[in-house]
């Protein structure tokens, strides 16, 4: 069964340089980033790792903020468990707003998605 991950993009309590709000933590970026890097950067990535990870980086590739990502469940075991062995360079509410949500990712898709499926559906789009 499939797994639903909103790809939000949440402020963070890190003021901007310019000292103008405050920086937001793209969950779309956090992912590619965290796929693209070996789980062990020691020891490199084997080629098993390298497959499972281009999988979820594939998926990622056409969405951005505000997307829904979804994956099936061996590609999101493979990025849950990334995911609970990243580590932080900060202390934020952000963080725990990401990790939570792809840790927590349902089975069912999110209200925004089915909408704009129906709407694709309804207008003849078959495009995604």
């Amino acid at each position: 069964m499939a797994k639903f991950i909103l790809l939000q993009s949440v402020a963070t309590s890190i003021p901007k340089p310019d000292g103008e709000g405050f920086l937001n933590l793209s969950f779309h970026q956090q992912l590619t980033q965290v796929m693209r890097a070996p789980a062990n950067p020691q020891a490199g990535a084997d080629f098993e790792e390298v497959r499972k990870s281009l999988r979820v980086l594939t998926a990622l590739a056409d969405l951005g903020d505000g997307d829904t990502l979804e994956l099936e469940d061996a590609d999101y075991e493979h990025l849950r468990h990334r995911v609970d062995g990243m580590r932080f360079g900060i202390v934020d509410p952000s963080i725990v707003t990401f990790v939570e949500a792809v840790t927590r990712a349902e089975s069912v898709a999110p209200l925004r998605l089915v909408e704009r499926l129906v709407e694709e559906a309804a207008s003849g789009d078959r495009s995604g």
